[in-house]
């Protein structure tokens, strides 16, 4: 999600985030484009822990987060970049 974050506020003419996510993530906030930080840093670290994942009770309780929490929050960044008209 951050990637396209990224993606969408270059195409806004901002660039140069080189703390990489936090960075995105940050300035995403402040600029009202995305309205809840710390899910989207619980996103990245779930996904950076799952990458060499063999927990099959970690990975269980990740895609219950995934569902219950972060599709949503998906969902509204996917919105908002529609009616940007960012996405088509």
């Amino acid at each position: 999600m951050w990637k396209v974050l990224e993606d969408y506020i270059e195409y806004l003419g901002f660039s140069d985030f080189s703390q990489g996510s936090k960075g995105v993530l940050k300035f995403t906030f402040k600029n009202n484009i995305i309205n809840n930080e710390q899910v989207y840093s619980d996103m990245l670290i779930d996904r950076n822990s799952t990458t060499r994942l063999y927990d099959e009770k970690l990975a269980q309780n990740i895609f219950k987060i995934i569902k219950d929490k972060y599709v949503k929050t998906i969902e509204n960044v996917i919105n908002y970049l529609e009616k940007e008209q960012y996405l088509s």
